[in-house]
């Protein structure tokens, strides 16, 4: 899920530019096994996403 919201970071700064990056606190992202749901949600700081 990382490697996967790292590129969404990447993907909305080429798309959008830096400053709307920097208006977003998090991207959520939901990941489900079979019954089981968990949201999870990343940051960008300093050029790296925080999961």
């Amino acid at each position: 899920m990382g490697v996967w919201q790292a590129a969404q970071w990447r993907a909305l700064e080429q798309l959008a530019g830096s400053a709307a990056r920097e208006t977003l606190e998090f991207l959520p992202g939901l990941l489900v096994f079979g019954h089981q749901w968990n949201i999870v949600a990343t940051s960008y700081k300093d050029g790296k996403t925080i999961l």
